[in-house]
């Protein structure tokens, strides 16, 4: 993803409940749900762990921001 807009986009997929943070949940919802490589629950959340930097349980967008423009 390159660009702002479609990071956003991507994060709000991702963002069920649409209160501005990705839970384990619903990173695993939408995984399962959109069959991304076909993951299993330990690689999802180690995925997750990377993303989430400050390591609170939640990613905000700039941690999936961040994650994303490597």
């Amino acid at each position: 993803m390159s660009n702002d807009a479609e990071l956003r986009e991507e994060f709000n997929r991702l963002d069920d409940d649409k209160d501005g943070f990705i839970t384990l949940i619903e990173f695993k919802t939408y995984y399962s749900k959109h069959g991304k490589g076909n993951m299993n629950d330990s690689e999802i959340a180690k995925k997750f762990a990377d993303i989430d930097s400050d390591k609170d349980g939640l990613v905000t967008f700039e941690e999936f921001s961040q994650a994303n423009k490597h």
